[in-house]
């Protein structure tokens, strides 16, 4: 069994389908037949199971892709550690990031990171929290740089805090909670109670986005059932759909600082509810981290002041 083999596995796992992995391999499907075939005789079971949806792995498939994913990673990564050994400092790094995230972060760090490497080849996945922590665990990424409510380690994903934050309240300018809402010298926001906010409108968010899993958090330890009229994907619409007078909705306190423009709006914090979340790094602890991603993390806690760098593993 050879590093191509790995490949094969790895690429009809992904791609479901015999053809299809035949053409991105640039092989013939024959050829890819006969090697499948003749892994699972040496193996002594099969990978996949035929199916009408296409080929669909065991569970010995499962682990064996995984291993694969994992096996191609080190080999890739210790290719580009080679070359930083010998200052020729080529590679590529892959990393996922959520779309707001990337929009505050990546202006901040890119460029910085490719002053300092100017031959590594930067790849830059966006897309939702769950499909990147998907990825993570399939090994597609070095990395990935997301908002979590669960910071625990499990065995595919290994957490690293970057930042805490809270969530705010937003309501446009004339919402009447403003009559109502208490002062707290300790923060730089007023004060609201749960049970002040029945009366009110929300704008929600829909279930792919991690914002729901904090909005649906502050609620539910309450038993509050908020009456919400419509459910977003994108941040940007709904505070202006709040600052319109549509609603009020719920939203993370380091989000203000993405878009700088002007709203007629106000925040205020809600007392005793579960309102935090964390940006974090996201890597699969299975997997060793090549020296670009490394480098790429070690400057991602400079910007937020993060003291401790982890080790490489050796």
């Amino acid at each position: 069994m050879n590093d191509s083999d790995l490949m094969y596995i790895k690429t009809i796992v992904e791609t479901k389908n015999i053809s299809q992995a035949a053409k991105k391999l640039f092989i013939s499907q024959p050829s890819l037949s006969r090697t499948l075939q003749k892994m699972e005789s040496e193996i002594g079971t099969p990978l996949f199971n035929r199916t009408k949806i296409g080929m669909v792995p065991t569970d010995a498939g499962l682990e064996f892709y995984k291993c694969a994913c994992n096996m191609i990673n080190i080999y890739e990564n210790f290719k580009v550690n080679v070359s930083f050994l010998n200052n020729l400092n080529k590679g590529k790094i892959t990393i996922g990031i959520t779309s707001f995230l990337g929009t505050k972060l990546l202006p901040s760090i890119l460029p910085k990171y490719h002053k300092l490497f100017p031959n590594i080849k930067i790849n830059i996945v966006e897309s939702n929290t769950t499909a990147l922590e998907k990825q993570i665990e399939e090994g597609n990424l070095d990395f990935a740089i997301m908002h979590s409510t669960n910071v625990e380690d499990s065995t595919f994903k290994h957490y690293e805090i970057l930042q805490k934050d809270h969530f705010l309240l937003m309501t446009s300018k004339d919402n009447e909670i403003k009559n109502i809402a208490n002062t707290n010298d300790s923060i730089p926001y007023y004060e609201v109670n749960l049970d002040q906010l029945e009366n009110l409108e929300f704008v929600g968010y829909r279930e792919n986005k991690r914002m729901r899993e904090v909005f649906d958090n502050i609620f539910k330890t309450a038993e509050f059932r908020p009456n919400v009229i419509v459910e977003l994907t994108n941040y940007q619409t709904a505070t202006r759909l709040v600052a319109q007078g549509m609603g009020v909705t719920i939203i993370a306190r380091n989000y203000l600082d993405i878009f700088k423009e002007y709203l007629p709006v106000d925040y205020y914090r809600i007392k005793n509810v579960n309102d935090t979340w964390y940006t974090v790094v996201v890597k699969n602890p299975n997997i060793n981290l090549s020296r670009p991603a490394f480098e790429f993390i070690k400057l991602l806690k400079e910007l937020y002041d993060v003291e401790s760098v982890e080790v490489i593993k050796s």
